[in-house]
């Protein structure tokens, strides 16, 4: 965390990341926490708000439930900036977004269907690979005008192209890259934490030992 705010990113619009872990407890001690066969199990999710980098919002549930039935039900004001994984990769759910005027930027799937409407211009030699509008296809069917941006950005420490999807069409392709860079940190640090509670379920505790009888028996 230290690390993190060391580097904060600085950006005039609210930044927030959205994000769900599974914790896994005991099913003979929490029986009502189904989540597998023989698991049980509830998911947290946090909205982590990086001014302070502490948490708005969290919320447990059943471990079963999906992360963007969580999602749907938050409210952003417009202008802030959500950054999500590609679990929360909901298409109606990023029109929703873009209609209350609230950008979101996340990894776009490899199997996206989409058309090319614009490819903008880039500086040759460095990072970024490519910047395009496009139109996903299940609103371009429906004859919808919804205008995303398809970012290609080279990474050097992993050595692997990252392939973002956001809908803030005026902002300049450099700065997409940095919002998840920032939110990688905090997630990493989250993941490391949520790996720990999945090593070692919530069970009931220890008995305590019997306390010698004082007196005659």
């Amino acid at each position: 965390m230290a690390e993190a705010r060391q580097s904060k990113f600085r950006f005039k619009n609210k930044l927030v990341s959205l994000d769900a872990s599974i914790i896994d407890l005991c099913l003979q001690l929490y029986d009502c926490a189904h989540f597998r066969r023989t698991k049980g199990a509830v998911k947290l999710h946090l909205l982590l708000d990086h001014d302070g980098y502490l948490p708005s919002f969290a919320v447990l549930t059943e471990g079963k439930t999906h992360e963007i039935h969580v999602a749907r039900q938050l409210r952003f004001h417009p202008g802030t900036i959500v950054i999500v994984d590609r679990g929360y990769t909901d298409y109606d759910w990023f029109e929703t977004l873009t209609q209350q005027g609230v950008w979101f930027v996340t990894r776009m799937k490899e199997n996206a269907d989409y058309v090319v409407i614009e490819t903008r211009p880039l500086a040759s030699g460095g990072a970024l690979r490519s910047d395009q509008v496009i139109s996903l296809f299940q609103h371009a069917r429906l004859g919808k005008s919804l205008f995303f941006r398809r970012i290609v950005f080279w990474d050097e420490k992993t050595q692997k192209e990252l392939v973002f999807l956001t809908n803030p069409l005026k902002f300049a392709a450099s700065t997409i890259p940095p919002f998840t860079r920032t939110v990688g940190r905090w997630s990493c640090s989250s993941s490391r934490s949520s790996s720990c509670a999945r090593s070692r379920p919530l069970s009931a505790p220890a008995p305590m030992p019997a306390r010698p009888r004082s007196g005659p028996p």
